[in-house]
């Protein structure tokens, strides 16, 4: 017996069971009936203590169950909307939620809006339409609904990255951070790093020539070190990245920056890194710029060797059991693909089921809402009378006392 406020709920077995106390009377206060599709935890059987003084872990006598053919609040049957030119979608009785339904807020046909030229939308909160922003980039700031989400909050320096968030005087806001990120500096409105920035180096504007007559060793040059103009460095071209790896650029009669790290070598003895080397079934490729072995212990390395793709054939749908083995994904067939073992397996998602036994139509029917299906295949509610299913569980009612069973 589960109680709440002026309404008591019992569950027998796997029937949903709502109850009304004779004493209290019709009670204007209303209750979530069953559980929601998000929130779906199931049923259990509970004890009601004995109002004589008896022993409350015992079990009491079983109340009489009939069967419910009014939907409880806030479930209710509303009419198929938004659909225009194609079939109709078939409703089931007391389908609808009405504290959550963005098409029947609070009740039917209650569609909460959309607001594109004000960048806000709305949603179905407890009942009723909640306006909100309709990009995480824009917020509401000044309060003010007619003008809707008007702050841009990624540059706005006086509401960086949250509304009332200022920036101090002369520092901008960048991707709602105010200021540059650390190790950086401002210079004429770009963040630049003075340790290695030749335009910049140590500070805004302090540029680095290169000295007279002096030539560096191959690969390398004179730039900005550590805030310091006039030091050895070797050459990075983002494609082409030389590095040092002997150490020897600042010794007498150097071979400078002696290899190419860059995502153009894609060298297998130095992949991204001095020294780091590709395992025999690896390759060195451009991975989003940078050098690096792809293809892990256990993975097979499909497409071609410009374009290496590396796969778990056991379990990869898009190479199931061999390369460029791809699992069919159907649209709208609440199903779920996997790749085990080799093999593509489809799965009905949480809530559907296939009980027409035809996999051409994936999984098509709702088990919380059918009343011929009701949390599984073939669990028939009693349709004819009118009951219907909610959350997968057939509605079962408190009978009045010497009422029809």
């Amino acid at each position: 017996m589960l109680a709440f406020g002026s309404r008591t709920f019992l569950v027998v077995s796997s029937t949903l069971v709502v109850g009304v106390a004779l004493a209290s009377g019709c009670a204007e206060s209303s209750l979530d009936v069953g559980v929601r599709p998000q929130m779906d935890a199931g049923f259990a059987p509970s004890f009601t203590p004995d109002p004589d003084g008896g022993d409350a872990s015992q079990p009491t006598s079983p109340r009489l169950l009939c069967t419910g053919t009014e939907c409880p609040y806030p479930y209710a049957t509303c009419p198929a909307s938004g659909w225009s030119g194609e079939p109709p979608v078939p409703v089931y009785k007391c389908q609808h939620h009405l504290l959550s339904d963005n098409e029947n807020c609070g009740t039917c046909g209650n569609v909460c809006p959309r607001f594109d030229t004000l960048g806000m939308t709305s949603r179905c909160v407890n009942g009723a339409c909640e306006a909100e922003c309709a990009s995480p980039a824009f917020k509401d700031c000044n309060g003010r609904l007619e003008d809707g989400c008007e702050t841009l909050i990624l540059d706005d320096p006086k509401n960086c990255g949250q509304c009332g968030n200022e920036c101090a005087p002369g520092v901008e806001c960048r991707q709602g951070v105010c200021g540059c990120p650390t190790g950086m500096i401002d210079c004429d409105g770009r963040c630049v790093d003075p340790s290695t920035s030749n335009a910049h180096c140590g500070g805004c504007n302090n540029r680095c020539v290169p000295p007279d007559g002096a030539v560096p060793p191959p690969h390398s040059e004179y730039g900005c070190v550590a805030g310091q103009c006039g030091q050895l460095r070797c050459i990075d071209e983002h494609i082409a990245a030389w590095f040092d790896c002997n150490k020897d650029l600042n010794a007498p009669n150097s071979d400078g920056c002696e290899v190419d790290i860059g995502s153009r070598a894609q060298d297998p003895n130095n992949c991204g890194g001095c020294g780091i080397a590709c395992g025999p079934e690896q390759v060195c490729r451009d991975v989003l710029g940078v050098a690096q072995c792809i293809c892990k212990p256990g993975e097979t390395m499909c497409g071609t060797p410009d374009y290496p793709i590396c796969a778990e054939l056991a379990t990869d749908p898009e190479h199931c059991g061999a390369c460029g083995i791809r699992c069919p994904v159907k649209d709208d067939a609440h199903q779920t693909t996997s790749c085990r073992e080799g093999v593509c397996t489809f799965e009905c998602a949480s809530g559907w089921g296939d009980c027409n036994d035809n996999p051409l139509d994936g999984c098509e029917t709702n088990l919380l809402v059918h009343g011929a299906n009701c949390g599984a295949c073939g669990k028939r509610c009693d349709t004819a009378a009118g009951q219907p299913c909610i959350q997968g569980v057939c509605l079962e009612v408190e009978c009045d006392a010497g009422g029809p069973q």
